[in-house]
């Protein structure tokens, strides 16, 4: 399968945060692959140990867990220009309780657990750089998601589609509603609802 996007995508955007030499580009160019993955395969499962980080070129993938009921709690989605891996997985090399799905067929950009540690070694800003990046999705998403518990199921689905109609347009109504903390019928109302006003 050949893919037509490389890594120079995902080297603007380290070198956009900091000024990157053509040493540490041309370090980056050997350890970032690109990979297409269909809708609906895992990029991460749990019991696996998370050795990769992704970086979205194209698509949206969601990120859940399973709680002691059986019931899937998702915490985010993630979409172009976004990172994905289980953090405590990855920066720790442990096993990991959650999964990572594509919603969307997905374009990618991944390196691995032993090209982050090189890249640390060779490259003088990169955990400044790695910092900046994670600090910039997650403060995000988690000022998001404490949102969404202190709202009404109207106010969460309202918001929601305010800030990501490019999600609402490209998942199921199903994802959404999990996501939301909400079930199926209840956003199916919602939205049928406010089309009426």
């Amino acid at each position: 399968m050949t893919n037509n996007f490389s890594s120079e995508i995902l080297i603007k955007y380290f070198d956009d945060i900091e000024r990157l030499s053509e040493f540490d580009k041309t370090l980056l160019r050997q350890h970032i692959k690109a990979t297409s993955i269909k809708k609906g395969r895992y990029f991460l499962e749990n019991g696996q140990k998370s050795n990769k980080i992704g970086f979205v070129v194209q698509g949206v993938l969601r990120l859940f867990e399973y709680n002691e009921y059986g019931n899937e709690i998702s915490h985010c989605y993630i979409k172009e220009n976004g990172f994905i891996t289980d953090p405590t997985s990855f920066f720790n090399q442990t096993i990991t309780s959650k999964y990572i799905i594509t919603e969307t067929n997905c374009d990618i950009l991944t390196f691995d657990y032993s090209a982050y540690l090189l890249f640390g070694k060779q490259i003088s800003k990169w955990h400044q750089i790695i910092q900046k990046a994670t600090e910039q999705s997650l403060s995000s998403k988690i000022t998001e998601k404490t949102n969404i518990i202190m709202n009404d199921g109207t106010l969460r689905y309202i918001n929601f589609v305010k800030k990501h109609p490019d999600i609402v347009s490209r998942v199921s109504l199903k994802s959404i509603a999990n996501y939301l903390g909400l079930t199926k019928y209840s956003v199916s109302r919602i939205r049928k609802k406010n089309r009426q006003e």
